[in-house]
């Protein structure tokens, strides 16, 4: 970063914090120890200024790689202009901190998910573990847990094992279609019938009074004061399928098994229902496999049953480490 910009992070460094992150990520040396909150900051006054002045510097700490990252992540760009800059940011990731904190705050690719789906073709199937990891983050953050909208997707408040099943019991009939019971008496030859969309009052019906306000069409009246549970969601058609499919395979690399693992917890309490029959039946391996499972046991929004369950799907693994 530019030589102004190293000073305000070496008098903004904290020797504890420095201590503490190095206790994170073992192995990361230049390290000054200033707090999120600080780097977000400053990044946002520089994503403000010259911010193309400070890429073209280099870099010497994490956080000066940290800041970079958050930098382009406030810039008031789209797609067009901003995605040559992720992709030359990208290699410069190499710990699961930087991968994070930068890519949960890319708004940009939010305004094209399709464009976004197919940027991360590479990264996901890269041999590069945290080329995969920034692939699988933008995944989650961007896709998974986004509406069309560019909104956040929030996860369901508790699901119960009824919501996991819930997709199998319901079987919706074809639209428009209502089978008649068994049993039913045809109507006899020469009936008159009513006209379409028409429900003949059964005899002795009182009339509804003159003036009365007929119910909308489908309204149905909620008790006064009654707030609406939340509903068991169902996909959303396209990135929850695809999703789920990329990450079908073994991951060998620790941080983007440990990814793929947090991306298949937070899909499950978003969708449940659809993520359920995934954790019974994928091609994970082992250890991510129980991972996301551990994920879920450990979340506070599954019920007590569904986490009796989900410990019963883990399987054997000698190469578990956490």
């Amino acid at each position: 970063m530019k030589e102004e910009t190293r000073l305000f992070l070496l008098e903004n460094s904290e020797e504890e914090y420095r201590k503490f992150l190095g206790s994170l990520l073992p192995g990361e040396k230049n390290m000054l120890g200033i707090r999120l909150p600080v780097l977000r900051k400053k990044a946002k006054e520089l994503a403000r200024g010259d911010w193309k002045g400070e890429w073209e510097t280099e870099d010497r700490y994490f956080e000066e790689i940290m800041l970079r990252g958050m930098m382009i992540s406030y810039v008031k760009g789209d797609m067009d202009e901003m995605l040559p800059y992720i992709a030359d940011f990208i290699p410069r990731v190499n710990n699961w901190s930087v991968c994070d904190s930068v890519f949960a705050k890319m708004d940009v690719l939010r305004t094209d998910r399709e464009r976004t789906w197919q940027f991360i073709q590479p990264y996901l199937y890269s041999d590069q573990e945290f080329e995969v990891r920034v692939g699988i983050i933008i995944m989650m953050q961007h896709l998974l847990k986004c509406d069309e909208n560019g909104k956040n997707l929030k996860r369901l408040r508790t699901v119960s094992l009824t919501d996991c099943i819930k997709k199998e019991q319901e079987k919706p009939e074809p639209a428009g279609i209502k089978p008649e019971p068994a049993g039913t008496k045809p109507e006899p030859a020469g009936t008159k019938p009513e006209p379409a969309g028409i429900k003949p009052e059964p005899a002795g019906t009182k009339p509804e009074p003159a003036g009365t306000k007929p119910e909308p069409a489908g309204t149905k009246s909620e008790p006064e004061g009654t707030k609406p549970e939340p509903t068991n969601r169902g996909s959303d058609g396209v990135y929850l399928t695809r999703i789920l499919e990329a990450l079908d395979r073994p991951f060998s690399q620790y941080y983007a098994s440990m990814a793929a693992a947090w991306t298949v917890a937070e899909a499950f309490c978003c969708y449940p229902a659809d993520v359920y029959p995934f954790l019974k039946d994928n091609r994970l391996d082992d250890a991510t496999h129980n991972r996301a499972l551990q994920k879920i046991v450990e979340s506070l929004i599954p019920q007590p049953e569904v986490k009796k369950e989900m410990k019963k799907m883990k399987r054997k693994c000698a190469v578990c480490r956490e």
